[in-house]
């Protein structure tokens, strides 16, 4: 029995129902479920000791998107991403 790339499928599509819009679940969970999509998680951090509510990162917002800046220690799948779900400090609160 493999464990990848179900396992962090299960996290993303976790992450994705609970913390994501509407309109994001809509475009990715049928992609993610059907293996179209590769999500990659970003949460761990080297001294976070895999806590996602204690993130370091911090996003701010410019232009169209948000600039990251912080350190992950382990990010699942990166190589091989489409695209990536990073925790990280927006506005003072955890994104």
């Amino acid at each position: 029995l493999i464990q990848e790339p179900v396992i962090p499928a299960v996290i993303a599509a976790a992450i994705l129902t609970h913390h994501a819009p509407a309109q994001l679940q809509a475009e990715l969970l049928p992609a993610l479920t059907r293996g179209d999509t590769v999500l990659a998680v970003a949460y761990l951090e080297p001294t976070t000791r895999y806590r996602a509510d204690t993130a370091r990162t911090t996003a701010r917002k410019q232009d169209q998107g948000h600039v990251l800046t912080g350190t992950k220690s382990v990010v699942w799948h990166g190589n091989a991403a489409d695209a990536y779900l990073v925790s990280a400090q927006l506005d003072g609160a955890l994104a």
